[in-house]
C-alpha cells in the first residue's frame, strides 16, 4: 500500500504536513504520517518532500474537439468575427488532424494535474479520445435549433447518437443546449426534463456576449444578420423579448444541476436568482478576455450563493487547457477573492458541478486517489502559490519521491 508523505497536504480541514494512503485506487487514510502508518500497517512510504499534495483539478468547461484550432486560433477581440472564422475552419477540418490534436490536448491536460472534465461536443467521436485517459467527467452533447416543431426530432436523433457510442468508464453523456439564443424554448424544456429525470448535470453557454442579448431582446443586432446568412433563423423568427437568463429560467433549467457557463451579462436580480437556485457558474476568464466579451460578476455571484467552477474553454480561444493558468487569471482579475476560494473552484467546485463530489474534489477517505503534486519549497502562502500557475505539476503517480 503506497503512503505519500509531504510538507503541505491540502485537506478539507486545512493545509499542513501530512500523509495519504492509497488502496486499490482509492484514498484509504488521511492524517499525520504517524496516524496513517499506525492505521495502515505495512506500507510503501513515499516522501514527496517539500511539496503540496492537493486534489486533482477539474476543468468544468472545454471543447476538446476544437483542439486543432490551437495551431492557428481564429482572431480574438470580437466575438462574432471569431465565431465566423471558427465555423469556416470547421467546415474544412481534416478528421485525422482533429483527432490527433485532441489526443495531444488531452495528454497535456492530464500532465498538469486535471482529473475530471466537462467536455462540450457537437459530435460523439470525442468519447473515444477520453477512453484512453485516467479521467472522468461529463460529455455534454450540444444541441442547437430554433424551430420548436423540430425539437423532438433533434432530441431523439441526439439520443440515438450517444446510445450508439457508450461513454468511457467514469463518464456520463448529457444532452445539453448550446445557448439561449440558439435553442428554441421547446428544445430547452425537453433537455431540462431529460436532465432532471436522469439526474444529470446540464450545461449551457449563458449571457456570454452583447450580440446574443440583443437578438433575444428585440430580434436585432449583429447576430440577426449572421444567422440569416447561415439560414439558421427561418422566415418566421420573432424576438423572444427576454434576457438569456429569463429564457433559461422559463424552460426549467435553473437549479443545482445547471452549469451556467460564462454568465457575464446578468442583472442584479438575475445574479440573486442564480445564487438561490444552487446553480454553478463556470467561468473561463482567459477565453473571455481573448474574445473581448467582458468578465463575469463573480464576487456578486458568490455573495448570492452560486457555486463556482473553472473552465478553460477551447484551444480556439485560449493558449492551453491548464486549469492552473485559469486560477492565476482569476487571481489577477479578482484580487478580492481569497486564494482558497479559487482553489476550491478548481477542485471541489468543479467536481460538485459535474456530480462527482462523492469521488473527487477533496482529499478524503473513500474518494478516488486522483491527486496532484506541486513542488513548493519557498515561504509564503501555499494557496497563493497554487494561484500563481506553478511551473512544475505532477499527477501523483508520476511525482518524484524518495523512499522512506
Amino acid at each position: 500500500m503506497p503512503v505519500y508523505v509531504c510538507s503541505h497536504l491540502l485537506t478539507p480541514q486545512g493545509i499542513g504536513a501530512g500523509a495519504v494512503a492509497f488502496r486499490d485506487g482509492m484514498i484509504a487514510a488521511v492524517g499525520s504520517p504517524r496516524e496513517v502508518l499506525r492505521e495502515c500497517g505495512d506500507a510503501d512510504v513515499r516522501d514527496l518532500g517539500n511539496a503540496i499534495l492537493m486534489p486533482g483539478l477539474v476543468n468544468a468547461h472545454t471543447h476538446l474537439e476544437l483542439s486543432s484550432m490551437g495551431r492557428d486560433r481564429p482572431p480574438g477581440g470580437d466575438y462574432l468575427t471569431w465565431l465566423e472564422k471558427l465555423l469556416e475552419r470547421r467546415t474544412n477540418e481534416d478528421a485525422g488532424v482533429a483527432r490527433c490534436a485532441a489526443e495531444e490536448a488531452r495528454d497535456a491536460l492530464v500532465a498538469r494535474g486535471t482529473v475530471a472534465v466537462g467536455d462540450i461536443c457537437n459530435d460523439t467521436w470525442i468519447a473515444d479520445v477520453w477512453h484512453d485517459a485516467p479521467l472522468g467527467g461529463a460529455l455534454f452533447h450540444e444541441l442547437l435549433g430554433l424551430d420548436d416543431e423540430g425539437a423532438d426530432d433533434l432530441f431523439e436523433a441526439a439520443q440515438q447518437r450517444v446510445d450508439m457510442r457508450p461513454a468511457p468508464n467514469g463518464w456520463r453523456w448529457s444532452l445539453a443546449p448550446h445557448a439561449p439564443h440558439t435553442t428554441s424554448p421547446g428544445l430547452l424544456r425537453r433537455l431540462a426534463r431529460h436532465a432532471a429525470n436522469q439526474r444529470l448535470p446540464i450545461s449551457i453557454h449563458l449571457a456570454e456576449s452583447a450580440g446574443e442579448t440583443a437578438l433575444l431582446a428585440d430580434g436585432g443586432g449583429e447576430f440577426r444578420e449572421f444567422f440569416e446568412r447561415r439560414g439558421f433563423l427561418g422566415r418566421g423568427y420573432k424576438a423572444a423579448r427576454c434576457t438569456p437568463f429569463e429564457r433559461v429560467e422559463a424552460a426549467g433549467l435553473l437549479g443545482p444541476r445547471l452549469l451556467a457557463v460564462h454568465s457575464i451579462r446578468l442583472s442584479a436580480a438575475e445574479i440573486q436568482q442564480i445564487g438561490e437556485s444552487g446553480a454553478t457558474v463556470v467561468t473561463c476568464p482567459r477565453s473571455n478576455a481573448y474574445l473581448g466579451v467582458g468578465k463575469a460578476p463573480i464576487p456578486a455571484l458568490l455573495d448570492a450563493g452560486a457555486g463556482l467552477a473553472l473552465g478553460t474553454d477551447s484551444l480556439a480561444s485560449t493558449t492551453d487547457l491548464d486549469v492552473f493558468a485559469e486560477m492565476a487569471a482569476m487571481a489577477r482579475l479578482y484580487p478580492q477573492l481569497a486564494p482558497a476560494v479559487i482553489v476550491r473552484a478548481a477542485t471541489l467546485g468543479g467536481a460538485a458541478a459535474l456530480g462527482l463530489e462523492a469521488e473527487l474534489g477533496t482529499i478524503s477517505p473513500g474518494k478516488l486517489a486522483r491527486l496532484a503534486v506541486v513542488p513548493f519549497s519557498g515561504g509564503g502562502d501555499p494557496l497563493e502559490y497554487l494561484c500563481s500557475c506553478p511551473q512544475h505539476v505532477f499527477p501523483v503517480d508520476d511525482a518524484p519521491y524518495e523512499p522512506a
